[in-house]
């Protein structure tokens, strides 16, 4: 299930200056492991 993922402003280097995005995952491990694979 997506669930939307706030980054906050210091971060936003790493997701190409988004504020905000959509990550896959049932739990918050799940989440973060999705997001290190999109941004790595």
């Amino acid at each position: 299930m997506p669930v939307t993922v706030r980054i906050p402003t210091p971060m936003r280097k790493l997701t190409e200056e988004q504020k905000q995005v959509e990550a896959n995952g049932s739990s918050v491990a799940e989440v973060i492991t999705n997001l290190g694979e999109r941004f790595p």
